[in-house]
């Protein structure tokens, strides 16, 4: 290997590292921004309403099933399709929104009776048989049982950068924060 292309390897990996780093400070900037506009919105709707917060540990039960070794989706009642006939990926940008959307109201900071579901739509695309993931558009929160979309200026405003992208929703995630891991039966 010559020295010209042993520099023009490091500068490229240096080039490489430079560009990731500037997308994962974008990508945490981005949810940082989505989830103070959130905080900031449940604020002023407290306040303009005088909502008294409930304790959301009333009546949480919980009841655990054993988790399936052999993953299926189901698309219709009775009707399964095997695994390797469903083909969904999705990027790390999706992952890291749901993620901290979803630690945001339940994480070690908060006691575990006061953990709230959250809600969001999945935005992105469908290209020779394979469903891509791109996108995740934090919309709500509820109760330790419950979530629903009732913003729906914020609807609007995720629905319209969607079109934008070109992509659709093409699905909306929840969380069971005081649930621990299972396969919904729905």
């Amino acid at each position: 290997m010559k020295i010209d292309d042993k520099n023009s390897d490091t500068i490229r990996d240096a080039i490489k590292q430079k560009i990731k780093e500037k997308i994962k400070k974008e990508l945490l900037e981005e949810v940082y921004t989505e989830l103070q506009l959130e905080e900031l919105q449940e604020e002023l709707t407290d306040e303009i309403l005088g909502a008294k917060l409930l304790d959301h540990s009333e009546g949480i039960k919980t009841k655990l099933e054993p988790i399936p070794m052999e993953p299926v989706i189901t698309v219709a009642k009775g009707t399964k399709i095997d695994k390797t006939e469903a083909k969904i990926k999705i990027t790390v940008k999706a992952i890291l929104k749901i993620s901290s959307h979803s630690l945001k109201y339940a994480n070690s900071k908060i006691r575990k009776e006061n953990w709230v579901e959250v809600i969001g739509l999945l935005a992105g695309r469908y290209d020779k048989g394979i469903l891509y993931l791109e996108d995740a558009y934090p919309m709500g929160h509820g109760t330790a049982v419950y979530a629903e979309i009732k913003d729906y200026n914020n609807f609007m405003r995720a629905y319209e950068d969607i079109v934008k992208n070109k992509q659709f929703i093409c699905g909306w995630y929840h969380s069971h924060p005081s649930y621990g891991c299972f396969m919904s039966r729905e």
